[in-house]
């Protein structure tokens, strides 16, 4: 098994979903201006992200010729903009 790995550059981090991830997902996922450029629905409450964050958890392989990972996205300010 191969870590996920954290992805550090000079004004942003590249790194794992945590659980506590969960209300900043819900935050910019229920913007519907935002989601009208992606391919799936704006979340309508919480539970939606945390579905979403589940999906995440479950999707993540890192099984050597098979790793999948998603990553979170956050600024040196330590804001998630996934």
């Amino acid at each position: 098994m191969i870590p996920q790995p954290v992805i550090e550059a000079s004004r942003l981090f590249l790194e794992p979903f945590k659980e506590s991830d969960i209300q900043d997902i819900f935050d910019y996922a229920s913007d519907e201006e935002m989601t009208k450029y992606v391919h799936w629905y704006a979340h309508k409450t919480v539970q939606d992200s945390k579905t979403f964050y589940d999906w995440i958890i479950s999707s993540t392989n890192s099984e050597r010729g098979k790793i999948f990972y998603v990553f979170a996205i956050s600024s040196v300010l330590n804001w998630v903009v996934c």
